[in-house]
C-alpha cells in the first residue's frame, strides 16, 4: 500500500494490518526523485526508477533549450476558496520556476510548509501574469465553488483581464509521480510560453506513457 503521508499517517497502524504500508510526503520536486526511485525498488524494478528520473531531468533540459532567456512570466499556483498558494519548492511550482517562471510566493520559510496563505489584496499587489487555480470545493449539488470570482479584487487582476487564469487538473496538486511531472512539464511550458509550446491533451499524453496493456 503506497499512500500520501499527510492524509494517512494518523491511520498508519490500522493500514499496516491490511497490507504492507509505505507513505511519502509527495510535495517537493527534490522529494519526487527519491520517491520514484524508492517505489520502483519496492516493486522490484530499481533500474526503472533511476531511468524515469534521468529521463525527466533530460526532458526538462531539452525544454530549457527552447525557453526565452529574456522572459520570466510571474505566476501563482493557488487553491480556490482557501487562498493558499505553493512556494517554489512544491513540485508544480519547481517545474514552473525551472522553466523561467517567477513565483510570487518565493521560497519556503525556514521550517515552514510548502504552502502559505495569500490574500486577494496581496495577490493584486503582486499581480502575477498567470494564475493557476486548483479546485477542490464543491457545493451540495456537486458544482465547483469559485467564490473568489465574486470578489471585486479578482476582476482587477491582470491575469483575469488577459485570460491567463487556468483551472488546473489534479496533476498540479499531486505532482510527484513519473507521469504527472511529465504532464506538468508540458503544461507549464505552454502556460508560460504559449507562443512557443503547444497546448496538450492531458489524457492523450498520459496514455502515451502508460503501457498499452494497462489501458482501460
Amino acid at each position: 500500500m503506497i499512500a500520501i503521508k499527510r492524509y494517512t499517517a494518523a491511520n498508519a497502524e490500522q493500514l499496516q494490518k491490511i497490507a504492507p504500508y509505505v507513505a511519502y510526503n509527495m510535495e517537493l520536486l527534490n522529494g519526487s526523485y527519491k520517491e520514484v526511485a524508492e517505489v520502483a525498488k519496492i516493486m522490484g524494478y530499481p533500474e526503472r526508477g533511476k531511468q524515469l528520473n534521468e529521463e525527466f531531468k533530460q526532458h526538462l533540459a531539452n525544454y530549457l533549450t527552447k525557453v526565452p532567456k529574456d522572459k520570466h512570466p510571474s505566476f501563482v499556483i493557488m487553491w480556490a476558496g482557501s487562498y493558499s498558494a505553493f512556494h517554489d519548492e512544491q513540485t508544480a511550482a519547481s517545474i514552473m520556476t525551472a522553466l523561467g517562471g517567477k513565483n510570487i510566493m518565493g521560497s519556503m520559510p525556514v521550517n515552514g510548509r510548502f504552502t502559505s496563505n495569500i490574500s486577494l489584496e496581496t495577490l493584486l499587489e503582486k499581480n502575477p501574469d498567470i494564475i493557476i487555480v486548483l479546485e477542490w470545493l464543491v457545493d451540495d449539488k456537486g458544482n465547483t465553488v469559485r467564490t473568489h470570482e465574486d470578489n471585486p479584487i479578482w476582476k482587477q487582476l491582470s491575469a483575469v483581464k488577459n485570460g491567463r487564469v487556468i483551472y488546473a487538473g489534479d496533476e498540479w496538486s499531486e505532482a510527484n509521480g513519473p507521469i504527472a511531472r511529465e504532464i506538468l512539464l508540458k503544461e507549464s511550458a505552454h502556460y508560460l510560453y504559449p507562443e512557443i509550446f503547444p497546448k496538450i491533451d492531458v489524457k492523450a499524453e498520459a496514455l502515451k506513457m502508460i503501457p498499452v496493456e494497462l489501458h482501460k
